[in-house]
């Protein structure tokens, strides 16, 4: 057999001796190409382009059979009938049934196969003909480099599964050697040699990479790189590892004992699928739930093995019992990423992470936190923070993150974990969550979360259950050596469950051999587990186990310094107990990232020696430990929570109460209310101080008021009165009178409201506090800013803020600036309301930037509203300004929301639904779908001014859904009125009025005349365009509403549209009275009227109706300028197209460009005579007596109405007023093959007319 290897040096063997090859590189390139191209023949030309690509076609082709020639002739023989070459004239082909064999294809084989991946491996001598040039060499070349590389990193990572780290570590060096300069290959490296023990090597290994890649390209390393670097540097765990059992005995055993994953196939498919979902874009969460010692821990570190092979990022952290601090999971997650995460987030990212985060501030110390706001916008604004961090960290590699143990988590990790999944919805994300169903009731955050997303479809959810006896039975045979009865009892006492197998296990290996266990014992119960346990800390030494005891009391993670204080000892002797604990695999390092030393290898092995301790002595370490960490850590918050439990549980109440008190702040500080809210309701309890107590009750209190619980709220403060009354404090007195105003002001009780302010003001001046007088003035001014009273909330303002000027309270100071800012601005004073703004603004980076930008928001909201748009503009980009320096997400938004709104208003039509577009991406991302909801109607709403109505009902319609399913009545009223209002333009007057007519069922709870009044209007119109009669009553029921509203605006408006029903009723008498009341109050009030032509167009309509051509013709004139004035100001001529198409604008410029007028605007002496003395009878009921006039339609024909029947009708219909001529050029124009919309749009005209008319001509035959 002729055996070639093309990898490394080019040579042959036959039958075990070295051929002599040609030393032609042409002769080698030649031979290789024609190896690697055996599945056909190749074309003569195909291979001189090949190899000889700047040559001419007969130049290459005659090198080509030179070449060839060497070939052949170097070749050893063969059979006839088993050539090497198969040659043609016009091919050539190496003769795949030839005796031979090839590296390359063994190579390739190889590599398809995980148990022959050494082999592979080993073969791969080098680069593909390295001392090949020639440009067809370098795709496969590139090619098995990148599956040799493939190949040493699935053999690093399979021999890291299997605990083989000495052979792992050779396959990294092997790796790293074959390119220096790969990332990949000195992570490998770096985690290989850090788990085989030797963190030395693993340093210097980190370095001498370092210094060659600075050398080498100039860079540093990549910030995933550097993070395991640390990891290595501090003795943390790594992501994603978890120890395996191997077999060797315990003595010299570092780390938790676990089995390796059998059983578990299923499940890893599962999350594999997950992850590859994940990674396309479309972020997951899958729960994993299951007993304690399931192995849920284990296959989630399989799950982050597999991850990072494919060149994953992963994240873990996890809750203890009882979570240390909110958001324990998430936290600890970052914290071991922090290199990646400084590297990634933003400065605004980082500094809304500080309070989470401090060790930031340690990396960035120029970091300052940022600016405090709103307690539920500082949530937002934390969560907006996270998530974009965490979106951020998986743009560049799909990011796993696991967080364990979610059943202790508290309700504010949970609901993070909401919103992260809305935030990540679109993102490379995977989170990956375990918990115990036993420890979560069916009303638990996590449950609760898990029904919502399952309903979307995003949640994969694995019960992992107890691994079946072939599983076991073959993992004993594998870790122990079992025999078949051994094994079998393995299963029978284990029962499968993967924590009690180990622990079996272990006690196995205590022996000398596992061939020689005849018997186990039992560990069928969680108490079976706890006496195995039991039994081996009954054979650690004396000392051991004291510490054992110690660290138990201490918690699941623990320190050294700590337990060696508690138990008394030195650290030498601290340490060699330790060091026992560690061999036996009861703890593992923890790492410095997490803040402690050492944890233990699973929770159940710290419950049991916990459980085993005499409730005396646990008590008496409790204290011990209390006092030993105050004495540590003085001063240190973050351990508030820590001693607060210690104490308690050592029956210090007085001693836990005030470290309670400070864990709710802390919680506060991080918006987690219901941690806060446990840990203040328990200081309250155990405390016998009053101080304390009402410290602990005002917390509580205002947790209650910022949700919305008023009965809890109004308890709290029931009993802080009672402590305020027995005391006689005058402050405590004044803070439960000032916290009633607040909850009075909620709930719009002003009359209680007063009441209590008068009994804080009084209460103030009898104790002659200045603080307290000011709070009272200023509730006082905010009661009067409600009720209207703008003059007198001014006065109670100044003075409030004359007295906080002389307090040096700055924060009051603005507050009452911004009171006063926008009482200004409700009287239409802008000038003044700016001035105190900018007031504010130079005192508020020092005090509440918060309120600022919440009066802002007021401001330009108001100014809108008033049409003083220029301002209002202004106002929202100042307020946008402020919220992206204090990284605001939500403010933001409603800035942005607030620029689209004024920016539509001033014709910045581009301008504004870019806005638009940015505030419903950010409400979008904050789950914020009021505003989405807000964003929709209003980009309707400027779509429907622009006349782009078919747009304008679908963005409405959309919204309506938001606000029906919001709840929110008022939204679905406001946008039932606009879809009418462009249902009618489109003349579709049939969904115009259903949709007037929904809106008015559900105006009625809302109280809102305005609304009433506007959807009234709309009705009447639609009902006039179809021909009821009841329009002119519902316009009349309309006017009376906006004079209940006080719209001065909108009051003319509904005058003019009243005045036109009456002149198309034959009303004109009526008409006349109706506009020259709507032109008295237009010249009075035009700065309110959003379509002054609409005003003018009707008074030239019924002036001309009455014959008046100078009035006519005066307001004609006025009309059109007005209308030419406002097309002025549009973007562009497609919206100035758009807005003319709409009727009564077609109507004005026919009447004003051709003197084209709707019938029922001619003038009644020209206006078609009916036969007076013939009434028709009812087509009906038959009746003629019963028959009476109704007036004219828009056609100008006589509508009739019958008595008898309640019918109306009309006998002779006209066509509307357009001209003969007109009219033959549209038939001309559709026998044309125009269609309807063209002709109109070329005409002038409504589509519907062009209808009209054709279905005129169709039903009278005409051709």
């Amino acid at each position: 057999m002729l055996r070639i290897y093309l990898l490394g040096n080019l040579r042959a063997e036959q039958d075990d001796q070295p051929l002599v090859l040609p030393r032609l590189s042409l002769t080698a390139s030649l031979w290789g190409y024609l190896l690697l191209h055996s599945n056909s023949p190749l074309p003569r030309e195909q291979l001189a382009a090949a190899l000889w690509p700047d040559e001419s076609e007969d130049t290459g082709r005659a090198r080509l059979r030179r070449t060839l020639h060497q070939l052949q002739s170097s070749l050893p023989s063969t059979a006839p009938d088993r050539p090497w070459l198969l040659v043609t004239p016009t091919t050539i082909k190496w003769n795949p049934a030839a005796d031979y064999w090839l590296d390359v294809l063994e190579f390739e084989r190889l590599s398809t196969i995980l148990e022959q991946l050494a082999q592979a491996v080993a073969l791969y001598a080098g680069d593909l003909l390295p001392g090949c040039y020639d440009d067809w060499v370098i795709a496969p070349r590139e090619r098995l480099r990148e599956l040799y590389v493939a190949d040493l990193d699935r053999l690093v990572e399979e021999h890291r599964a299997r605990l083989d780290y000495k052979q792992a570590a050779l396959y990294a060096r092997q790796l790293l050697a074959h390119d220096p300069l790969s990332e990949v290959g000195i992570r490998q490296l770096l985690a290989v040699l850090y788990e085989l023990g030797d963190r030395t090597a693993a340093l210097v290994a980190y370095e001498r990479f370092t210094v060659h890649l600075v050398a080498e390209l100039g860079v540093e390393p990549m910030p995933e790189t550097v993070s395991l670097y640390e990891a290595v540097l501090h003795q943390r765990s790594l992501p994603g590892t978890v120890t395996a059992m191997t077999t060797a005995p315990p003595t010299g055993m570092r780390g938790a004992a676990l089995l390796p994953l059998v059983g578990r196939e299923r499940e890893m498919a599962v999350l594999t699928q997950a992850w590859v979902s994940a990674a396309h874009g479309r972020g997951e969460l899958a729960l994993i739930t299951g007993e304690a010692g399931i192995g849920k821990t284990r296959l989630t570190a399989e799950l982050a093995r597999m991850v990072e092979a494919n060149g994953g990022r992963v994240m873990r952290g996890g809750a203890t019992f009882a979570e240390s601090t909110p958001y324990q999971a998430i936290v600890t997650a970052l914290r071991s990423a922090l290199p990646l995460l400084t590297a990634s987030a933003q400065p605004g990212q980082l500094r809304a992470l500080l309070p989470l985060i401090p060790e930031l501030g340690v990396r960035h110390p120029d970091l300052r936190p940022l600016p405090p706001i709103e307690p539920e916008r500082e949530r937002t604004r934390l969560y907006q923070a996270l998530g974009e961090c965490l979106t951020q960290l998986a743009e560049p590699r799909p990011l796993l993150l696991i967080l364990e143990d979610l059943h202790w988590a508290g309700a504010a990790t949970i609901d993070f974990l909401s919103y992260l999944m809305r935030a990540t919805a679109a993102a490379r994300v995977l989170i990956v969550a375990t918990y115990r169903e036993e420890e979560t009731s069916r009303q638990h955050p996590l449950r609760e979360l898990r029904r919502e997303f399952q309903q979307e479809g995003r949640i994969t959810h694995l019960g992992l259950t107890r691994l079946d006896q072939d599983a076991v039975v073959a993992l004993a045979q594998q870790v122990v050596s079992a025999p078949p009865d051994v094994a079998q009892q393995l299963y029978a006492e284990s029962e499968g469950n993967p924590f009690f197998l180990s622990e079996l296990v272990r006690e196995m290996l205590a022996h000398d051999s596992a061939t020689e266990a005849t018997s186990l014992p039992p560990a069928r119960s969680l108490a079976g587990v706890q006496a195995l346990i039991n039994a081996r800390i009954a054979r650690l030494a004396l000392n051991t186990r004291l510490i054992a005891e110690v660290a138990a009391v201490a918690g699941v993670t623990f320190n050294l310094e700590l337990v060696g204080e508690v138990a008394g000892w030195d650290e030498g002797q601290t340490l060699t107990a330790l060091d026992e604990l560690l061999d036996q695999g009861l703890i593992r390092d923890a790492g410095a990232r997490s803040g402690y030393d050492f944890v233990f290898s699973h929770h159940l092995i710290q419950d049991s020696i916990y459980a085993a301790l005499d409730p005396g002595v646990r008590a008496r370490r409790h204290r011990r430990t209390a006092l030993v960490l105050e004495d540590l850590h003085p001063g240190r918050e973050e351990l508030a929570s820590e001693l607060a439990r210690h104490f308690d549980l050592g029956a210090e109440a007085d001693r836990a109460a005030p470290y309670y008190l400070r864990s709710a702040h802390q919680a506060l500080a991080v918006y987690a209310d219901e941690e806060a809210l446990a840990a203040a309701t328990r200081g309250y309890e155990l405390s016998s101080d009053p101080g304390i107590q009402f410290a602990a009750l005002a917390l509580a209190e205002g947790i209650h008021q910022r949700s919305g619980e008023r009965e809890p709220q109004r308890t709290t403060l029931g009993r802080m009165e009672e402590i305020a009354s027995e005391l006689d404090d005058d402050d405590m007195v004044c803070e439960v009178l000032r916290r009633k105003v607040l909850l009075h002001d909620v709930l719009g009780k002003r009359e209680e409201e007063a009441t209590m302010i008068s009994a804080l003001k009084q209460r103030a001046a009898d104790s002659g506090s200045n603080r307290w007088q000011a709070v009272a003035l200023q509730a006082e001014a905010t009661l009067q800013h409600h009720l209207s009273q703008y003059d007198a909330a001014r006065t109670s303002a100044e003075a409030a803020a004359n007295l906080y000027r002389q307090l040096g309270d700055i924060g009051s100071q603005v507050e009452c600036y911004c009171l006063l800012a926008e009482c200004y601005i409700y009287q239409a004073q802008y000038n003044d309301g700016q001035a105190l703004i900018k007031q504010a603004i130079e005192l508020a980076p020092t005090s509440n930037t918060a309120l600022l930008i919440r009066t802002l928001k007021t401001a330009a909201t108001v100014a809108t509203l008033q049409r003083e748009y220029h301002t209002g503009y202004q106002l929202a980009n100042q307020m946008l300004a402020l919220c992206h320096s204090i990284f605001d997400r939500e403010g933001e938004a409603d800035a942005h929301f607030q620029l689209a709104r004024a920016g539509g208003w001033l014709m910045q039509v581009e301008e504004a639904f870019a806005h638009f577009d940015l505030a419903k991406a950010l409400y979008t991302v904050l789950g914020n779908q009021l505003g989405e909801a807000q964003t929709l109607l209003s980009s309707g709403n400027l779509l429907g001014r622009l006349g782009r109505h078919d747009q304008a009902i679908t963005a409405h319609e959309r919204a309506e859904a938001l606000f029906a399913q919001l709840g929110n009545t008022r939204g679905q009223v406001v946008v039932l009125s606009n879809l009418a209002v462009s249902h009618s333009i489109r003349y579709d007057h049939a969904s115009a009025k259903a949709a007037a007519l929904r809106g008015l069922t559900l105006v009625g709870p809302i109280n809102s005349p305005e609304q009433e009044a506007t959807l009234l209007a709309e009705l009447a119109c639609a009902e006039l365009e179809l021909g009821e009669n009841a329009a002119v009553e519902h316009y009349e029921a309309a006017l009376a509403l906006r004079h209940i509203a006080a719209q001065p605006g909108r009051v003319c408006i509904t005058l003019s549209d009243l005045a036109a029903a009456y002149l198309r009723t034959g009303n004109l008498m009526a008409a006349k009275a109706a506009c020259n009341e709507a032109l008295a109050r237009y010249r009075s009030d035009a700065q309110y009227i959003e379509q002054p032509e609409h005003i003018s167009w009707t008074a030239a309509r019924i002036n001309h109706a009455l014959g008046n051509e100078e009035a006519t013709r005066t307001h004609m004139e006025e009309a059109h300028a007005v209308l030419e004035r406002k097309l002025a100001t549009f973007p562009d001529e497609a919206a100035r197209v758009d807005y003319r198409q709409q009727d009564f604008i077609r109507d004005l410029l026919a009447a004003y460009e051709r003197d084209e007028w709707p019938a029922y605007a001619q003038p009644r002496s020209s206006a078609p005579a009916e036969d007076s003395t013939l009434t028709p009878a009812c087509p009906t009921c038959g009746q003629a007596d019963a028959v009476v006039k109704a007036g004219l339609r828009h056609s100008g024909s006589q509508r009739y109405r019958c008595q008898h029947c309640q019918r109306y009708f009309t006998p002779q219909p006209h066509e509307r007023g357009h001209s003969d001529e007109l009219r033959e050029r549209a038939f001309a124009l559709y026998h044309q093959g125009r269609s309807k919309r063209a002709i109109a749009r070329e005409l002038d005209i409504s589509p519907q007319t062009v209808s009209n008319w054709l279905a005129a001509a169709s039903a009278r035959g005409d051709q």
